[in-house]
């Protein structure tokens, strides 16, 4: 399925995530229809906490976290953490895997 992208949408450096989650919450004051997290330097378990934080603050906004999030590269944390999608560019993987 086809995620409709938004004309405009907000790319969060999540690498310190304090300052990331700071700045989610002003972003929620402006409605996002997405919100892309770019963690370059996280690992795996940090990365997926702060998933899970970011759904929690949205969806006590009355966001439907699950759709609205998209994540760079990580298309296995993406699947575990059922979020809207995943923001590969063109070397990240291989189309035919």
């Amino acid at each position: 399925m086809a995620l409709k992208l938004p004309a405009l949408y907000p790319i969060i450096n999540c690498d310190n995530p304090v300052q990331a989650l700071n700045l989610l919450s002003n972003l929620i004051q402006a409605s996002p229809k997405l919100i892309q997290l770019r963690a370059k330097q996280l690992s795996d378990q940090a990365l997926t906490e702060l998933i899970e934080q970011v759904s929690q603050r949205l969806s006590a906004h009355n966001f439907d976290a699950q759709k609205m999030i998209i994540i760079n590269d990580r298309v296995d944390i993406a699947a575990s953490c059922n979020v809207a999608g995943v923001h590969l560019g063109q070397g990240d993987l291989n189309p035919t895997i």
